[in-house]
């Protein structure tokens, strides 16, 4: 019996060698692991290791026996597909960092893939502990929160074919916007003076 493990192999795991001997002990062992029915040069040891390993291969791995006297057997294993590693996000954050009432806020995430697929994310946004049903762009208008909200967002990675653990960001505070003039000067002044009563308008 001789098969490899793990199962459903993916590129972060190494590879071994599983197997029940049978008809005495054998003197020596000798392992060739197999890419693609090729021969992985200097692949002679009962483990591959995570850098011979990519997405789409096949596997397998050759063994044999040697008994003493010179009699052996040989075996070749059936071959394992390398499956598709999970992306890892390694950063979430808000932009910008100390936001008022009046501004956009943006999602920002960093993420790595194993099989150095391309990742994209998907957000979750979160106003006060509370998760934004429906906010699940990568930018939030400023109409869904105000001044003293903390707000965090939920990052998680995505490499075309399958979504990796989902990372929170640390949160911002929204701060006070200041005030916007609203009216516009006049164009001429009266009597050699200028006057203009100023409007304002204030969100918060």
């Amino acid at each position: 019996d001789l098969v490899i493990v793990p199962e459903n192999p993916r590129t972060v795991t190494p590879l071994q060698v599983d197997m029940n001997l049978g008809g005495g002990e054998p003197e020596r062992m000798e392992y060739q692991w197999l890419r693609n029915e090729n021969p992985i040069p200097g692949a002679i040891e009962p483990t591959l290791g995570k850098e011979h390993l990519r997405k789409g291969d096949f596997i397998a791995v050759t063994v044999r026996a040697k008994l003493p006297g010179g009699g052996g057997d040989e075996q070749t294993s059936d071959a394992v597909l390398i499956g598709n590693s999970q992306p890892k996000a390694l950063f979430a954050g808000i932009e910008p960092v100390r936001p008022t009432s009046s501004e956009k806020l943006k999602a920002r995430g960093v993420g790595d893939d194993p099989d150095n697929d391309d990742v994209t994310f998907t957000y979750q946004w979160i106003v006060n502990e509370e998760p934004l049903v429906g906010q699940n762009e990568q930018f939030l208008a400023n109409n869904h929160f105000r001044r003293g909200d903390q707000v965090e967002v939920l990052v998680t990675p995505y490499d075309g074919e399958e979504f990796g653990m989902p990372l929170r960001s640390a949160p911002v505070f929204v701060s006070n916007s200041p005030p916007e003039i609203v009216s516009d000067p006049p164009a001429h002044m009266e009597d050699d003076t200028f006057r203009y009563a100023v409007q304002t308008e204030h969100i918060d």
